[in-house]
């Protein structure tokens, strides 16, 4: 699961991968910080590549949430 693969333990993820490397779902902050939905569509030419970019930018927006 791409979403989560970065994110914090207390962080719920409900999401649908897409495909080799497109993910798409809702994060529900903790702390009653809310929630964001998040899609990514990747062109990496690999699984792994397109996985960490895929909990990269699922884990940059969560940290930004959580300000």
């Amino acid at each position: 699961m791409s979403l989560q693969q970065k994110l914090k333990l207390h962080v719920l993820v409900r999401n649908q991968t897409g495909g080799i490397v497109n993910d798409v779902g809702i994060v529900y902050m903790p702390e009653d910080k809310g929630a964001f939905t998040i899609a990514v569509l990747s062109r990496n030419p690999t699984l792994a590549d397109g996985e960490r970019t895929i909990a990269r930018l699922a884990r940059t927006a969560s940290d930004h949430f959580m300000i």
